[in-house]
């Protein structure tokens, strides 16, 4: 259920979304537009962060520097430009826990690490080689000590592994000459150590882009990323290559094509990795051995990210179509669907999710955030939409809303949320529901009950409109002629038979055009246990008897109770019995 949105936009699309400690627990937002935003849990604007102008006030402290070769000139230049007319679009941004520090990728081939508390620039890295996609980081030890391990993945298919010490200072990255630093640094192992960088490595996993990089302490190797060339690589940062890669060889050469892959996430309950991409589908399989498990199918679009609620056992897919899906890890059925109406811009779409331990909540992101908490039952209690057995449901296309009807009452549904929006009381009396069914406006509900009542509804205000009353011929014919003896056996067994005979089991709108497309008949048929078919006219009347009952005096139909109703066209009409038996009639 979405419980909160975030009044402060960002003038572009988010591509990521962190959850942090400083110290109270805070959401980070980080934008094409060149800001990082920091949110409350009630999603407050709390502060915003410029890349651009942090990067220049780090220049303005820094520009002495023989690694920063024209940097007067370039503060000048930057100085003197209008705010906001560039805008540094980041790519992606992971908290380095050991450090105290913020590393933020941007399009223009930088990492800038920031202090988490001062969102203070503390160094950078500068001109590489291309574009870094995703960044991943974790912990690791050597000799007793731990150290961090920042990996990141580029948009030609390259990995970056740095194994960096706590207190770690990046040189800027360029020569004296400005070129670039990664050729520069190799074979400098004692210069590097100095700056606190243990190791560093590169080594080509994939063709295309890579789109994630994670890291899976339960997996070895731990570091995995997965691409837009449709394969997810095993990387191990102690050897400086990728071990496993999914799928296998065999399984690529007797697929027709292999489908980009957008994201991947490990599922502890179930011991497999998940994946997603263009294909639509989500895909389950054994991370040691590369086989699938099972595929998921349901999205309707391109699924662009995955979330894993470990405590509820749900996994959590998002499609560019803003559909976002919750899946059981232990049977894999589909539990919610969740649609997100809200217009953003410039892309109407849904860039970023994150899933919120601490909060138990769903966070995603547009061009501002959104917050969406589960509502279950606490209890642990199995929950019932109605509490007698339902008889039918319907789906109305003009509200988005499903109608379901048990004995006693209608209940209307939100489709996206699954709230209940209202509900109908003894439309009947204290008689059972047995029925319903839509006009053609799909603005008036029309209900049958046990007693052989049919009626219609409003819609929209649950206020009765319309009662079809039932013809009676055994009531209003012969009287019972006072001198006879009364019989109570057999007048019980009438009451009983007739009681057993009136139950409704279907009703159905026709709607018959005629030339021009002009409305030439409007009915409701009924069909019960009587095995009669009623026809009544949808006039302006509160009360209206069968304009028309079939079969008529002296013909034959069916010999047993009818179920079902149908709307054949061209005035036909097909009734199908409890014996088997399918009636076509003729409305003429």
């Amino acid at each position: 259920e979405q419980t909160g949105e975030s009044p402060t936009l960002h003038r572009n699309m988010i591509n990521r979304i962190i959850s942090l400690k400083l110290p109270s627990h805070t959401y980070a937002s980080a934008s094409r537009d060149g800001t990082i935003r920091f949110w409350g849990t009630g999603l407050e604007h709390l502060k915003t962060v410029s890349v651009r102008e942090a990067n220049l006030h780090y220049m303005k402290i820094h520009h002495h520097r023989k690694s920063m070769p024209g940097a007067r000139s370039l503060i000048a230049t930057e100085s003197s430009a209008k705010p906001g007319s560039k805008r540094l679009w980041i790519t992606d941004m992971c908290p380095m826990t050991l450090s105290g520090r913020l590393a933020v990728s941007a399009a223009d081939r930088s990492i800038a690490f920031f202090d988490l508390f001062t969102m203070d620039i503390s160094c950078r890295i500068l001109n590489l080689p291309h574009v870094p996609t995703s960044l991943c980081y974790h912990i690791g030890t050597s000799g007793g000590e731990q150290h961090g391990v920042l990996c990141f993945g580029t948009q030609d298919g390259h990995l970056h592994t740095f194994k960096v010490k706590k207190d770690f200072v990046f040189p800027e990255g360029l020569k004296d000459d400005g070129k670039p630093a990664f050729p520069y640094w190799e074979g400098r192992s004692e210069y590097l150590l100095k700056c606190g960088v243990l190791q560093y490595s590169c080594c080509k996993v994939a063709t295309d882009w890579i789109t994630k990089v994670i890291c899976v302490p339960d997996i070895q190797p731990n570091v995995m990323t997965c691409s837009l060339d449709g394969t997810v690589k095993f990387f191990n940062v102690e050897k400086n290559k990728a071990e496993r890669t999914y799928p296998t060889k065999k399984a690529r050469r007797n697929a027709n094509a292999v489908s980009p892959v957008h994201s991947l996430v490990y599922v502890r309950a179930a011991k497999c990795m998940a994946s997603c991409g263009v294909s639509r589908k989500i895909t389950t399989w054994n991370p040691h051995t590369c086989t699938v498990m099972s595929v998921l199918n349901g999205h309707l679009a391109p699924i662009i990210a995955l979330e894993v609620d470990e405590f509820g056992g749900r996994l959590i897919s998002l499609s560019m179509d803003k559909c976002i899906r919750f899946w059981d890890v232990s049977t894999w059925k589909c539990l919610q669907i969740a649609s997100d109406q809200t217009n953003y811009r410039p892309d109407n779409t849904i860039t970023a999710m994150m899933w919120d331990p601490a909060m138990q909540s769903l966070v995603t992101a547009g061009n501002r955030l959104k917050v969406w908490h589960h509502v279950g039952n606490d209890s642990g209690e199995e929950t019932t939409s109605h509490d007698t057995g339902c008889c039918a449901a319907l789906y109305n296309d003009k509200f988005q809303q499903i109608v379901s009807c048990s004995s006693e009452d209608v209940k209307v549904w939100q489709i996206e949320s699954g709230q209940l929006v209202f509900k109908f009381d003894e439309l009947h009396g204290k008689e059972k529901i047995t029925t319903m069914a839509f006009d053609w406006s799909m603005r008036r509900l029309i209900t049958g009950a046990h007693d052989g009542s049919v009626k219609m509804w409003n819609f929209s205000n649950g206020s009765q409109l319309k009662e079809f009353l039932r013809e009676e011929a055994a009531d209003s014919d012969a009287e019972e002629d006072d001198d006879k003896p009364y019989n109570a056996l057999e007048g019980m067994e009438k009451r009983l038979k007739h009681e057993n005979d009136t139950e409704v089991t279907s009703v159905k709108y026709i709607l018959e055009q005629g030339g021009d497309n002009e409305i030439e008949h409007r009915y409701i048929v009924s069909v019960g246990w009587d095995k009669k078919i009623r026809i009544f006219l949808d006039d302006d009347e509160e009360e209206t008897g069968p304009n028309r009952t079939m079969p008529s005096p002296g013909f034959s139909g069916h010999n047993d109770d009818i179920l079902c109703v149908v709307h054949c066209g061209s005035r036909l009409l097909a009734t199908g019995s409890y014996d088997g038996e399918i009636v076509v009639w003729s409305l003429a």
